[in-house]
């Protein structure tokens, strides 16, 4: 991993499988938001949804950093439609864990 890498916000120094395959899941919820959104969200983030591999910890700290200081993502701000695509995103990037096996009961 390149230095340049490390320096950005929300990366990790080691990455796994699991972290790949989260990195893809995440991306088909976050390439369904706005268009704003989605910029505003990479601008933010130093392009974080571009990476090959993306640590789930960091996605979720990323996203609340954003919510807390982007006043965009708001139901007054953009319509139900895609505050709910938001919230779908949100809710794969906290509940998607590749590394925790389904049981049933």
């Amino acid at each position: 991993m390149s230095t340049e890498q490390t320096s950005k916000k929300y990366r990790c120094y080691t990455y796994d499988d699991h972290d790949t395959f989260y990195a893809d899941k995440v991306k088909i919820y976050f390439s369904s938001l706005e268009n704003n959104v989605k910029d505003n969200f990479m601008l933010y983030t130093d392009d974080l949804m571009n990476e090959n591999q993306i640590n789930r910890f960091e996605l979720l700290r990323a996203i609340d950093d954003f919510e807390k200081n982007e006043k965009q993502i708001n139901e007054k701000q953009i319509n139900e439609k895609n505050h709910n695509k938001w919230l779908c995103f949100v809710d794969m990037a906290f509940n998607f864990r590749p590394y925790q096996p389904c049981s049933v009961m």
